[in-house]
């Protein structure tokens, strides 16, 4: 695992659902980074001291394996963790569990760009939930 170097920040990277072109722009973006897909969760393997720093949910047709996926790797959390969930407009129950992670007590600043959804974790800021129109 990459460790912490002057100010260069210490990157584990996750995706959860199917396979996207985000597995090569972020491994081209930071070669030192730790990624893991996982098509499932049997795959999702943590070691416990292991943060997520950064959590691409991308498999909007299986909000099931989403909300799962998100139970197990919010409590690997950093304030500097990131997560994005791809497709958070695409169904009723898409919608239903954004709020729901929304809501969740470790999220703070959460931004809903219509498709997609990012929750950030510094809870040192006030929660606000921000939509974001373009």
């Amino acid at each position: 695992m990459p460790s912490l170097v002057g100010s260069e920040m210490c990157i584990r990277d996750r995706e959860v659902g199917r396979p996207s072109s985000t597995t090569l722009y972020l491994q081209s973006a930071k070669p030192s980074a730790s990624y893991l897909f996982a098509s499932d969760l049997s795959e999702l393997f943590l070691d416990a001291d292991t943060s997520v720093d950064f959590l691409y949910l991308n498999d909007y047709r299986n909000p099931d394996l989403l909300e799962e996926a998100f139970r197990v790797c919010a409590h690997r959390t950093t304030p500097k963790s990131v997560f994005v969930v791809h497709g958070i407009c695409y169904s009723k129950e898409m919608k239903a569990l954004w709020k729901k992670l929304q809501a969740d007590e470790r999220v703070g600043i959460t931004f809903d760009l219509y498709d997609v959804g990012l929750l950030f974790f510094d809870k040192t800021k006030i929660k606000q939930q921000y939509i974001v129109n373009f």
